[in-house]
């Protein structure tokens, strides 16, 4: 259970990424929660809803999920967990790492629509 508690506190920390230049506004709206996440790649402002979501808007590019993973100080990785393919995007990816006292999480990311 600490173990859970601690993912769901990291992937909470981790569910932005550095984001690529920016190609739209963050969608106004209530219940919207704005936020800054520390990644080991830079800090990011987030904007999105509460709780779990595989879409936010990161330093106003709206991204996508393509992972997560979650290994524990100490121990080997517990938890992989891969969003599809997102077929045209993955060279587009980019990451944010956080570690704190429990362990160590990665989320991967893609801009949607993608740059370049």
């Amino acid at each position: 259970m600490k173990r859970l508690l601690a993912l769901g506190a990291l992937t909470a920390a981790v569910v932005a990424l550095p984001a690529l230049p920016a190609v739209a506004d963050a969608p106004p709206g209530h219940g919207l929660e704005t936020f800054t996440v520390a990644c080991a790649e830079g800090a990011v402002t987030v904007v999105g809803t509460p709780g779990d979501s595989a879409s936010r808007w990161v330093d106003d590019q709206h991204m996508v999920l393509l992972s997560i993973t979650f290994t524990p100080t100490g121990g080997v990785e517990i938890v992989a967990k891969t969003f599809g393919k997102k077929t045209g995007l993955a060279s587009n990816a980019v990451s944010c790492t956080v570690t704190g006292p429990d362990g160590t999480a990665t989320v991967v990311r893609v801009p949607v629509p993608p740059v370049g």
